[in-house]
């Protein structure tokens, strides 16, 4: 007999889309306190997190960040990897998840409206 709940067919779409939105915002929390309060680069601590998107689902996250003023925004994307295992343990922690998901960044120029693909 086959476990409830393990079929697409047997999930709701309503509250899929409401738990990968609330995920969402519980890593976007997580990766602003993560930035402001551990990390001690002061380019990649005043990054502001835009928002955080399934990319292309939850296993994998997509988080855009918009960096300051007069900052060079793929030097600072550069700068994040060397945060990132930091970051992703502060996600782990605040989520409290079997799987911690995979975090993708982009880092935004200030004022940018959207998001261009590589």
């Amino acid at each position: 007999m086959a476990r409830r709940g393990t079929r697409d067919e047997d999930r709701k779409p309503g509250r899929d889309a409401r738990k990968d939105g609330q995920l969402c915002n519980a890593v976007a929390e997580a990766v602003s306190m993560a930035l402001g309060a551990e990390c001690d680069d002061p380019g990649v601590s005043s990054l502001w997190v835009r928002e955080v998107v399934p990319w292309p689902d939850t296993s994998r996250l997509l988080v855009i960040l918009e960096s300051p003023e007069g900052e060079d925004a793929a030097e600072l994307e550069e700068k994040l990897v060397e945060w990132e295992g930091m970051i992703r343990s502060e996600v782990a922690a605040a989520i409290q998840r079997k799987k911690t998901p995979l975090l993708t960044y982009r880092v935004l120029p200030a004022g940018a409206t959207k998001v261009e693909d590589d």
